[in-house]
C-alpha cells in the first residue's frame, strides 16, 4: 500500500523551533512532497506559531484563531465558569464552520487519512464535527494530557467536562493514537483498544564525546530550553545557596540556555547563575557536549493534573543532551521519566525538594565514577532502542498505515539535526 495522501491538522506550525514544531518537522519529512498536505490552526498560545523556511515544500492552509486562554490574572472563580462557557460556546462555532471549510478541501484533494495534533480544544472540537463530515481513517496525536493543558488555559471544571468528553468521541472514532510515552500508550490502548505508538524525538547526529570524567575543579549544571519550572530551579538553587555552592570538593555552576526570558530565580550568589540566549539546535549541542550535568525538571510537587502530566508526558529535552553525550539530571516524580531512568542509566534521578535529599544525590553522583563509566554504553543503548531514527520511521508508517518502505528514508535531502 502507497502511502496516504494526508492532510495534518494542527495548533502550532512544523519549524525548526520549539518542541512541538521540531516533532512534527521530524515526522513531516518522511513525506514526499505531493503526498502531504498541512491545515495549521494557529493562535498565540501555542508555539512556534511559524513555519520554517526549511519546510516551504508543504502545502500548506494557515488560519489565524482566537487565543484559548480564558483565565485572566484577578478573574474569580465564579465569573471564570460563565466566561470559559459563554467562550467555548463561541469557539465551537467558529470550529465548526473551519471544519466544514475543511471537509470541502479533503473531498476535492481525495485526502486518503486525516493526522491531527489533538493538543488543543479548539482542534478537537473541531475534529469531531469533521469526523461527522467525513469518514476517512484518522489517526489522532496526543503530547500531553488534555487535562493539564485545559488547567493550564484556566478552562472552567464545566468546560473541562465537555472537551474531555469530545476528545473521548473523537478516540472511539480514531483508527490510530501517536503518543510520547509508553504509560500513554498503554493507557490509550487498554481505554479504546486502538493500536498507540510511543514516539520518542528521534536523533539524526549526535556527538562522540570523550569517555572520562573532567577533573577541572567546576562541574557545570545546564538546562537547554523554556523553563517551564522554576519551582525546581529554585529548590535546587535554595540547596547550592546553603553549601557555599560546593559540592564533592567541585565548585558548582549553573548554565541556562533558555528560550525568551531570564529565570525568576535570584541566587545568592548571582556569579553562580550564567544566562544564555537559546541559539540553534545544533549550536546547543555543541555547547552542552562541553557540560557535566544537564538537568531537566518536572513538577516536583504536583497537584491532580500536574501528576497527569507526569505520568504521562515525556520531557524532549532529553534527546537534546543525549545527543550532546550529557549525562542528565531528572528533578521530578518518580512517573513516565522515573520509570525511564530505571531502564537506562543515563544519569540520575531525584524527586525531592528537600536540600539535604538534593545535595545528597548530587554529591552520590558526582563521586561516583564506575556510574561514569558505565554512561557510554548505556547511552548507545538509548540511541539504539529509543532515539533510532529507523525505530521512529517504522512506527510512523504503522501510525500512517503503510509499508515503511513508502516512507521517504531517513538520509533523505530533508533529514534534519533533530536534538
Amino acid at each position: 500500500m502507497a502511502i496516504p495522501k494526508t492532510l495534518l491538522i494542527t495548533p502550532t506550525a512544523v519549524s525548526a523551533d520549539y518542541a512541538g514544531g521540531m516533532f512534527l518537522r521530524s515526522l513531516c519529512r518522511y513525506f514526499p512532497a505531493d503526498s502531504l498536505y498541512c491545515d495549521a490552526l494557529l493562535s498565540g498560545i501555542y508555539i512556534p506559531n511559524k513555519f520554517s523556511d526549511d519546510v516551504d515544500w508543504i502545502n500548506r492552509q494557515v488560519t489565524h484563531i482566537p487565543d484559548e486562554y480564558f483565565r485572566p490574572p484577578t478573574i474569580a472563580d465564579d465569573v471564570l465558569g460563565a466566561r470559559s462557557l459563554v467562550q467555548w460556546a463561541d469557539n465551537v462555532k467558529k470550529a465548526n464552520n473551519e471544519a466544514e471549510r475543511i471537509a470541502g478541501f479533503i473531498e476535492k484533494q481525495g485526502i486518503d487519512f486525516l493526522w491531527v495534533l489533538a493538543q488543543s480544544p479548539f482542534i478537537i472540537a473541531l475534529t469531531r464535527r469533521l469526523c461527522e463530515m467525513t469518514q476517512i481513517p484518522l489517526g489522532l496525536m496526543i503530547l500531553d494530557p488534555p487535562d493539564l493543558l485545559m488547567d493550564i488555559l484556566g478552562f472552567s471544571d464545566v468546560v473541562q467536562g465537555a472537551v474531555g468528553f469530545e476528545l473521548h468521541k473523537l478516540l472511539q472514532r480514531a483508527n490510530r493514537c501517536a503518543v510520547v510515552s509508553d504509560s500513554m500508550k498503554t493507557y490509550i490502548q487498554e481505554q479504546f483498544g486502538i493500536p498507540s505508538f510511543a514516539f520518542y524525538m528521534p536523533i539524526q547526529e549526535y556527538i562522540e564525546r570523550e569517555n572520562k570524567r573532567a577533573d577541572n575543579a567546576t562541574f557545570t549544571i545546564g538546562f537547554g530550553g523554556y523553563m517551564q519550572f522554576p519551582e525546581n530551579l529554585g529548590a535546587l538553587v535554595s540547596a547550592l545557596n546553603r553549601v557555599d555552592w560546593k559540592v564533592a570538593g567541585r565548585k558548582i555552576k549553573i548554565s541556562m540556555h533558555s528560550v525568551g526570558h531570564r529565570s525568576p530565580v535570584e541566587p545568592t550568589k548571582a556569579e553562580n547563575i550564567e544566562y544564555n540566549e537559546f541559539v540553534s539546535s545544533e549550536e546547543v549541542m555543541r555547547i552542552f557536549s562541553k557540560i557535566d550535568l544537564g538537568y531537566v525538571p518536572l513538577w516536583i510537587k504536583p497537584n491532580r493534573t500536574e501528576m497527569l502530566g507526569a505520568t504521562y508526558s515525556f520531557p524532549t529535552k532529553i534527546s537534546l543532551y543525549v545527543s550532546a553525550g550529557c549525562p542528565v539530571f531528572y528533578h521530578g516524580p518518580q512517573l513516565s521519566v522515573g520509570k525511564f531512568f530505571n531502564r537506562y542509566s543515563i544519569g540520575f534521578s531525584c524527586d525531592s525538594a528537600d536540600e539535604d535529599v538534593i545535595i545528597g544525590s548530587l554529591e552520590h553522583y558526582i563521586s561516583d565514577q564506575e556510574g561514569w563509566l558505565d554512561y557510554p554504553g548505556e547511552r548507545q543503548r538509548v540511541l539504539q532502542e529509543i532515539y533510532n531514527p529507523q525505530v521512529h520511521r517504522a512506527r510512523f508508517a504503522d501510525f500512517l498505515g503503510c509499508e515503511v518502505d513508502d516512507l521517504l528514508p531517513c538520509d533523505d535531502q530533508r533529514a534534519m539535526v533533530l536534538t
